[in-house]
């Protein structure tokens, strides 16, 4: 089974998040597995994991090859992909996956802990917002053997959650960032109306 792997904090999780697994299973994928940030040093306020996961729920609720997967909640993972990812495919070697990154984490990858070994060890999926600048070189990393790039027709992008999060705060609409029935459930739980 080929599985996408597509972490994020996902808080709250958007239009975005769900189109852009909806476009990774049109690439040979079996099934997009969300994989919610248990902890994470860049985001010490993080929504508390059950309420992120509980958006998680509503929102593929009509997905069937979109699942969640609490691996990082599980073994309390802090925040670094080589660690997580290490131990993932210790305790989960039944299947082939690959990785789902935006263009902008693919540009800052030997930043991360290990990133270039990472890159190495599964293909990942590099999603684009538009057609990549002609000035991209041929030589990047993700070009090379074993990786692919897509080009997202979404039309949220640009709507984060950070976004998301300011609206709700100001007491604006942020149905064009989230679902309904998320932002029902965002208004009951009366998250996000002050920025932690």
């Amino acid at each position: 089974m080929e599985i996408g792997l597509y972490g994020g904090s996902c808080d709250p999780v958007t239009h975005a998040h769900i189109d852009i697994a909806r476009e990774a299973l049109l690439e040979g994928l079996d099934e997009v597995w969300l994989m919610p940030t248990w902890r994470s040093p860049d985001k010490p306020n993080l929504t508390p994991y059950a309420l992120r996961r509980a958006m998680l729920e509503i929102a593929i609720k009509d997905e069937p090859n979109i699942k969640i997967c609490d691996f990082e909640m599980d073994h309390e993972c802090q925040g670094e992909t080589w660690d997580t990812m290490s131990l993932f495919f210790d305790l989960m070697p039944d299947y082939n996956y690959s990785m789902i990154i935006g263009l902008d984490c693919a540009m800052s990858i030997h930043t991360w802990k290990r990133g270039i070994e990472l890159t190495e060890l599964l293909p990942f999926i590099v999603v684009y917002r538009h057609v990549p600048d002609k000035k991209l070189s041929i030589n990047i990393w993700f070009n090379s053997f074993g990786h692919s790039t897509m080009i997202s027709t979404d039309r949220f992008w640009g709507m984060s959650s950070t976004e998301a999060r300011e609206k709700i705060k100001n007491g604006e609409s942020a149905l064009d960032i989230v679902q309904v029935e998320v932002l029902q459930y965002i208004i009951k739980q009366k998250l996000y109306r002050e920025e932690k």
